[in-house]
């Protein structure tokens, strides 16, 4: 399994995954398990602070509709899981060998060079998780929104002819 970056002009970082080993199985659980606690704690800390707030107050004061809205706002954690049979790439490695060692650090540079820079990735699963999207936006690198399952809008599709 192999990741690249491309661009108008210019060529970006490239990643050839190796099998993952037991070991690094291992961890992952570990850190993912420490992640989904501080998605908790977080979560909580903020609903802890929507409870108590005086926007909070003043809409059950005055009965609006709109309150019950706010109240299911509050954030949920969807916790991060791994499947057992995991075949090819998932999520949790491309965030860790791809997108933070390579793919962000290339996309600020890229922004740096050009304030109209957007990140697009093709519709596969580790660049659509909610891992991976909570992830992105921390880094706050603008990504195109698009059609998914659409290969006759994606600028990516005609490439993989030439790098066969």
């Amino acid at each position: 399994m192999c990741w690249g970056m491309i661009g108008y002009g210019w060529k970006g970082p490239f990643h050839v995954w190796n099998p993952e080993t037991e070991k690094e199985k291992q961890e992952t659980e570990s850190e993912i398990i420490r992640i989904n606690t501080e998605m908790e704690e977080e979560a909580e800390k903020a609903n802890t602070i929507w409870k108590n707030s005086a926007e909070l107050t003043e809409l059950r004061l005055q009965e609006l509709a709109t309150a019950q809205l706010q109240r299911q706002a509050e954030k949920h954690v969807e916790k991060l899981k791994r499947s057992e049979h995991i075949r090819g790439v998932d999520a949790w490695r491309y965030v860790k060998h791809v997108a933070i060692p390579l793919m962000w650090s290339e996309c600020h540079h890229q922004l740096q060079r050009n304030p109209d820079f957007v990140l697009m990735e093709d519709g596969a699963s580790p660049h659509t998780a909610n891992y991976t999207s909570r992830e992105h936006e921390k880094q706050g690198v603008p990504k195109l929104d698009w059609v998914s399952n659409s290969p006759d809008f994606n600028p990516v599709e005609p490439i993989w002819t030439l790098l066969k």
